[in-house]
């Protein structure tokens, strides 16, 4: 099955018709669940949580990659889809929150990875996203994936970007790494921030160092000094 040449719909269809009449001979249906975050310190929770509330998802059905979605070594994602192919009986339903959880490498990559789930057996529905690849037979939801699709690998793009000027912003102002000789109340302000948004926990570490104007890493380094005890006489003092 294929989804590149979208311009021929009289085939797409066909072929989805084809793969729909296999689908009555499987035994039975397992749900799965694909997370993903970028940072190993960051938290995975938020995802399991929804797939587990929504769709009652077990822990051994749940799949969790601690890596960038550019990234195509994702063990547990080849794990899964491993598994897929090894259980040509059983259809696999497999949820994931958005597009951008299963990849930032573009449309092509991420049309790629849907293909090889499909092909082998599965379904994957996109939660946030509100589609899934059944949906993919009609023109306008594989426009919209590229969009999509297109829209991660540019934000992941850009942020590689910002934070490699941040970086170089940094080195000309001579900032000297670590909290307590920055020296800047406004540097202390956007700290604390992202410790209040960290406990807010609807927010990933990338989205509070976009808002407090960090990486990741730091916004990481910061949370983890905190959880130790180690930032509270610094914050007394811009109170």
């Amino acid at each position: 099955m294929g989804y590149f040449d979208y311009g021929n719909d009289k085939e797409w269809i066909e072929d989805f018709e084809t793969f729909e009449n296999d689908l009555k001979t499987k035994n039975n249906v397992v749900d799965l669940g694909y997370c993903r975050i970028s940072s190993p310190s960051g938290k995975v929770d938020r995802q399991t949580r929804k797939l587990n509330l929504i769709y009652n998802i077990v822990e051994e059905n749940m799949y969790s990659d601690f890596n960038s979605g550019v990234s195509k070594n994702r063990k547990q994602l080849n794990i899964m889809i491993e598994r897929i192919k090894n259980n040509p009986q059983t259809l696999f339903n497999v949820y994931v929150s958005r597009v951008s959880r299963l990849s930032r490498g573009g449309f092509e990559e991420c049309l790629c990875i849907i293909n090889e789930i499909v092909d082998c057996g599965g379904i994957i529905y996109f939660v946030n996203d509100n589609f899934n690849s059944s949906d993919l037979d009609k023109k306008e939801y594989l426009m919209r994936l590229e969009t999509i699709s297109n829209e991660a690998k540019s934000y992941s793009d850009n942020r590689s970007l910002d934070i490699k000027e941040g970086i170089k912003l940094s080195q000309e102002k001579k900032r000297i790494e670590g909290l307590t000789k920055r020296g800047k109340k406004k540097d202390f302000e956007y700290v604390k921030k992202c410790i209040e948004l960290n406990k807010l926990d609807c927010y990933t570490l990338q989205e509070i160092g976009d808002m407090c104007y960090m990486t990741r890493q730091s916004v990481s380094k910061y949370i983890k000094k905190y959880n130790n005890g180690e930032l509270e006489d610094l914050f007394n003092e811009i109170n």
